[in-house]
């Protein structure tokens, strides 16, 4: 029997089925992980089990989870170095338009951009691994 456990925190939500979004963001080459699947035509798949936190910084929504989905996905992908930082503002701008099309009003797309887009993110430091006990 294994004494300790090591997890990450930070996720709120999990995915019970696959999710397909159409993004922008087009790499040279595919991206794979064991959750996230980006194809050179933008095409975007998270799946069953996939886990994120949410908007950062604002209340979640019915008009932001897909789009902080994506966009959580879209990030983690850059914070793994697996796809290049040139991609963040695109993939802020997938928030927006993800959060538009989900019916939020205009004003409150708009100020969710512009925290995404000027907050200190760095890409540099992935979750951090904790044990217990």
């Amino acid at each position: 029997m294994n004494e300790s456990m090591k997890y990450k925190k930070g996720y709120k939500y999990v995915l019970v089925e696959p999710e397909v979004f159409f993004t922008s963001i087009k790499p040279e080459k595919p991206i794979q992980t064991d959750w996230i699947r980006l194809d050179i035509d933008g095409r975007l798949d998270l799946a069953h089990g996939y886990a994120w936190d949410g908007s950062t910084w604002a209340k979640d929504t019915k008009w932001c989870m897909r789009a902080s989905a994506c966009h959580d996905a879209l990030c983690q992908l850059i914070q793994l170095g697996l796809l290049d930082r040139e991609w963040k503002r695109p993939a802020d701008l997938e928030y927006y338009n993800i959060c538009r099309a989900d019916g939020m009003p205009l004003v409150m797309a708009v100020n969710r951009l512009f925290w995404i887009q000027f907050h200190d993110w760095d890409n540099s430091r992935p979750r951090e691994v904790l044990t217990i006990p």
